[in-house]
């Protein structure tokens, strides 16, 4: 396979990346959204001391001020532990997808140059797998037509 060496996970840079910022972004909006329902809870509540008359050094007002700190760090470090995630999991599963296609367009291209037809095999974990089937069906037809 051209440029492509086995193990690598970054074969298709082009579609990988745009597949990870995908991921991120979707994370990034989740955790938002996450956050600001989390800090609108906390001013309700706020508010709730307000309406009980509560003196503004209460003790419930330090409570929420702890539970804003522990909530932001808690956001902080899964938003850190999920983005490493996604990265790896988006690397390895873009992989898969773009793995195919890749060899699937080479493939073409080779056939193009060369006139052979050739049968084309997957590595085991990739996407597709029925596009090699019907692929190598296709191959094995227009060569049995060709030796007739």
């Amino acid at each position: 396979m051209r440029g492509w060496k086995k193990g690598q996970l970054l074969i298709h840079p082009k579609f990988q990346i745009k597949f990870i910022v995908f991921l991120v972004a979707a994370l990034f909006l989740a955790i938002l959204f996450f956050y600001l329902g989390d800090l609108y809870f906390l001013k309700q509540l706020s508010v709730y001391g307000k309406e009980l008359n509560l003196p503004p050094n209460h003790a419930f007002y330090k409570l929420l001020g702890m539970q804003k700190s522990i909530m932001n760090k808690v956001f902080l470090f899964t938003g850190v532990f999920v983005f490493i995630y996604l990265v790896i999991f988006g690397l390895i599963l873009s992989n898969r997808v773009a793995g195919p296609l890749i060899k699937l367009r080479s493939y073409f291209e080779d056939m193009a140059e060369t006139g052979k037809l050739k049968k084309i095999s997957f590595r085991e974990g990739d996407f597709f797998k029925e596009i090699e089937v019907a692929f190598n069906k296709s191959v094995e037809k227009l060569e049995s037509k060709k030796d007739d």
